[in-house]
């Protein structure tokens, strides 16, 4: 997976990447516990190669956002990310298929008003 971060490129395997504007995400899990939905940026979390073992082991870490301290997790805050993969990938947004890569996904902030 090649991406490019605010223009800054970043390659490397990775089981997979989240890009994630809130904290949580599958209702109950806290991917990307620094996320705040009005800051304007995204905070992408990416999980480099893992055993099956280490992976599976990881996974739960996901429900407390403690899978941040393993050493093969990163996250990282970004506007704009350009997204390549070698072969095409499926996106998904919110569980649902959204595209293929290549991609590129930029925040708009401030786009959404919310009424409460």
């Amino acid at each position: 997976m090649e991406l490019e971060l605010d223009g800054r490129a970043v390659s490397g395997e990775n089981c997979f990447a989240v890009f994630c504007n809130s904290r949580f995400t599958g209702g109950n899990m806290l991917m990307a516990p620094e996320a705040r939905i009005d800051d304007g940026f995204m905070d992408i979390i990416m999980v480099g190669k893992l055993s099956r073992t280490s992976l599976l082991s990881t996974l739960p870490k996901i429900y407390n956002g403690s899978h941040l301290r393993h050493p093969a997790v990163s996250h990282v805050k970004a506007r704009t990310v350009k997204i390549k993969t070698r072969p095409e990938k499926t996106l998904l947004a919110d569980g649902e298929v959204f595209g293929t890569t290549p991609a590129t996904i930029t925040v708009h902030p401030k786009m959404i008003r919310y009424l409460a």
